[in-house]
């Protein structure tokens, strides 16, 4: 299972959407992660999700902000949103027979609200005990 993340605040303009292409042309991602948008999902034209084969599968919206975490699938993804927040999308799916947790992470600049992301993630992982793959910006250094 092949996953892009990608952290990119220039989705709207031309040069970024060509290196996204270029990518998701050699590498056929299964499932696509965007974070730190500061535009809406409708300002890309569908017909450049259907030259790079995605279609919208999630877009996280952190009303009143700007939505800033996408997650896309290729014609071959069966995803299930398991949990959502202003943070994370939390999403099931079976490789090789087996159930997988993908959690997609566009976290708060703001340490005291990660630390809910920190708590939803602890809670989730003790009701799904399937493998967790995570993926995304944690906005935080070690």
């Amino acid at each position: 299972m092949k996953i892009l993340f990608w952290n990119i605040r220039g989705i709207s303009n031309f040069d970024s959407r060509l290196a996204l292409k270029d990518f998701c042309t050699s590498h056929n991602p299964l499932l696509i992660f965007i974070s730190q948008l500061i535009v809406s999902f409708s300002t890309v034209p569908s017909c450049f999700w259907k030259s790079i084969h995605v279609t919208k599968f999630f877009v996280n919206n952190r009303d009143p902000l700007t939505l800033n975490l996408w997650a896309l699938c290729g014609a071959d993804g069966e995803f299930v949103v398991r949990f959502t927040s202003s943070q994370c999308v939390v999403l099931e799916s079976v490789c090789n027979n087996s159930k997988v947790y993908i959690v997609g992470v566009y976290a708060s600049t703001y340490y005291l609200k990660r630390r809910q992301l920190w708590a939803d993630l602890t809670s989730l992982q003790n009701f799904y005990t399937a493998p967790w793959i995570s993926v995304g910006d944690l906005n935080a250094v070690l």
